[in-house]
């Protein structure tokens, strides 16, 4: 038997789409990770300029609720929609909070109160 080459490996339709799922499923991870404190930074239609500290704070207690959520909620989710139907659902419900953290500051431009203020 050959060694699989890439071609060998793309030419699977259920390992391609699974690659796909999940390469678009960390785009959108990486994009979070790094838009998000640019966001927090930005003075000019972001949050006003927060600190590292305020920052590091939001993604620590972030950090921690997805740590304590998320066996669970994966457990749950690849028993329902199978290990390529969570992937597509993680970038579907993934792609709202990355199209809403430029939105935050229209909200915030509407009232006295500071969307990040809880944390």
């Amino acid at each position: 038997q050959q060694p699989p080459t890439v071609a060998s490996i793309w030419s699977r339709r259920d390992t391609r789409r699974n690659l796909i799922a999940y390469w678009m499923f960390s785009a959108i991870q990486i994009i979070i990770d790094e838009a998000f404190p640019l966001y927090c930074v930005a003075t000019k239609n972001g949050l006003g300029g927060l600190s590292e500290n305020q920052i590091g704070r939001i993604l620590s207690l972030s950090g921690f609720i997805f740590a304590l959520l998320q066996f669970r909620a994966y457990t749950w989710m690849t028993n329902k929609f199978g290990l390529f139907g969570s992937l597509r659902l993680g970038c579907l419900v993934g792609i709202v909070p990355v199209s809403l953290t430029p939105a935050a500051s229209l909200f915030e431009a509407e009232s006295s109160v500071n969307c990040y203020s809880i944390v």
